[in-house]
């Protein structure tokens, strides 16, 4: 038996393995499970207009031991949701309906911010939405207009970006809306924004040979095979790594097949300092990357030429307390430590028995070494490269295989635990 302070909940887990016994709470939060066999039991409290205490917390729960011929007391706490309400008006000032509205946080991947959405819901005839059911924490509440018709989008006439409250299309500039528990925020209005847009142009060929078609593949499936292996992918990304994705910040794409250097347009860029990102897989389990720096400032940027070459070679070796690692007990990755970190390519390396490894295909750019001891007390001591650590500062690539990489590996490790907080005192969820 026990009580869910805050509003009760639903739903009590049984033991290890057994069936899960539901109740409903009482007037004052209680609640009692009887007849139940000795264990360890979870009791999990759900409610639509509560939740736990942070953004993607798990349902509040307890664990109880229970004997046999006793009672035992479970105390489950629950935080009250929030409303956030608003209306939307499309870049024209008028009401805009069916107008997607999202609650947005910030979390990571690969050590970079994005904007995740935490609840989305559509304007209504009015231009009317209300987001509900929202837990505690910090967000940016975002309206995405609709693609425009055919017709407009061939005349050039809609420049409508995401917008984020208050009136910005810059996520740097939005304001952050933070909820306690049990509010009720009203008038988060949006005018839909229609800021100065441009377009990047220019070719793309690679270097690389297209592999062919299996033999399995006959007649018109031989020929679709043919044109995925020959498909360059273009990403645009902000070099601004603090900037989150899903800000209006890059992200975009286009395909291109590779048969010969082919034209490509990427259309609504805002201005900024981009990487434009060429990928080629050619059907190899190494892609081939090329990319170039962008700078989009008050006009259209073209004439670019891209061509995407086969990657290079970084080799080294490893030592566990001065000698040979044991097979299978140390596995490392190439890991991009600048804007490709976006794609999250990592390169896994091929390691030989003697302690010898090798990184294939290679791009140019700003790389660390990921290394993972498996198994005992193993820790990494340095990374070394022509005489200097690059344990922190990683390496560069550039044109050129990079010098051998020296990895140190050695015995005797601890642990070390905690907590991350943001400047607030919350705890940061997703960080690395």
């Amino acid at each position: 038996r026990g009580k869910a302070p805050g509003g009760g909940g639903k739903r009590g887990g049984g033991g290890a393995g057994g069936p899960i016994i539901s109740t409903i709470t009482d007037d004052a939060g209680g609640f009692v499970f009887k007849d139940l066999a000795p264990g360890r039991y979870s009791v999990t409290a759900q409610h639509k207009k509560y939740s736990g205490p942070f953004i993607n917390s798990p349902d509040p729960s307890a664990g109880v031991n229970v004997a046999n011929g006793q009672t035992a007391e479970a105390l489950i706490t629950m935080t009250p949701t929030s409303v956030i309400r608003g209306r939307i008006r499309d870049a024209s000032g008028q009401f805009a309906s069916n107008v997607q509205v999202e609650a947005l946080v910030i979390s990571y991947t690969n050590g970079l911010p994005f904007l995740m959405t935490a609840m989305a819901k559509e304007s209504d005839d009015r231009g009317e939405y209300r987001l509900y059911g929202i837990p505690p924490g910090d967000y940016y509440i975002g309206a995405t207009p609709r693609p425009p018709s055919a017709i407009a989008a061939l005349a050039g006439g809609d420049r409508s970006v995401k917008t984020f409250f208050p009136n910005e299309f810059d996520i740097s500039r939005a304001t952050k809306i933070t909820i306690h528990g049990g509010d009720e925020i009203q008038n988060i209005d949006i005018a839909i924004q229609t800021p100065q847009t441009f377009k990047i142009s220019g070719t793309v060929s690679t270097a690389v040979p297209v592999a062919a078609p299996p033999s399995t593949a006959q007649g018109a499936f031989a020929v679709i095979q043919q044109n995925q292996n020959a498909t360059i992918q273009l990403v645009l990304n902000s070099r601004d790594l603090t900037r989150p994705e899903g800000g209006n910040s890059g992200g975009t794409s286009v395909s291109v097949t590779a048969a010969s250097a082919g034209p490509f347009e990427i259309a609504n860029v805002l201005p900024g300092s981009y990487d434009l990102i060429a990928v080629f897989n050619g059907n190899s389990a190494t892609p081939a990357i090329a990319r170039t720096v962008v700078d989009v400032r008050n006009q259209d940027v073209g004439g670019l030429v891209m061509t995407i070459r086969a990657g290079l070679q970084t080799r080294g070796s490893i030592t566990v307390d001065g000698g040979t690692p044991t097979p299978g007990s140390v596995r490392m990755a190439l890991v991009p430590a600048d804007a490709l970190r976006r794609l999250g390519a990592a390169q896994p390396a091929d390691i030989a028995a003697d302690g010898s490894f090798n990184i294939q295909g290679c791009p140019d750019g700003h790389f660390r070494v990921a290394v993972a001891p498996l198994g005992g007390d193993l820790y990494v001591e340095d990374m070394r490269q022509g005489g200097s650590s690059i344990y922190d500062t990683g390496f560069e690539i550039r044109g050129r295989n990079p010098d051998p990489i020296q990895v140190i590996i050695k015995s005797g490790a601890s642990t070390l635990d905690g907590t991350v907080q943001d400047a607030s005192g919350k705890p940061v969820i997703g960080g690395t």
